[in-house]
């Protein structure tokens, strides 16, 4: 569930192999079906903009906008609320990696 980082591990060759194989098969991270880099999720880039909460319909869980769960859930499990009171209301619960 790791992002090969060139920049710290350029020429580690199981690393480069292990995440042509995780794309190829869309597993882990790859199963997103647009994955953000972390060096770009952490400008933002990726990240839902919206006034309100996001939920996923599956969890019942609601992530704010900038919180990694909320980059990282797939479109059909997008549910979006206006507020976390509208969220609530309709049975979901805060995440944890919202902080």
């Amino acid at each position: 569930m790791a992002w090969h980082y060139r920049k710290y591990a350029p020429d580690d060759i199981l690393l480069i192999r292990a995440q042509v194989c995780a794309k190829k098969i869309k597993i882990g991270l790859w199963s997103a079906e647009k994955p953000v880099p972390p060096w770009e999720w952490r400008k933002g880039v990726g990240v839902a903009v919206t006034a309100g909460v996001v939920g996923n319909r599956k969890s019942f869980l609601y992530h704010k906008p900038h919180c990694r769960g909320a980059a990282a859930m797939k479109e059909a499990n997008r549910v979006t609320f206006g507020s976390v009171a509208e969220a609530e209301k309709a049975g979901y619960r805060k995440a944890g990696d919202c902080r």
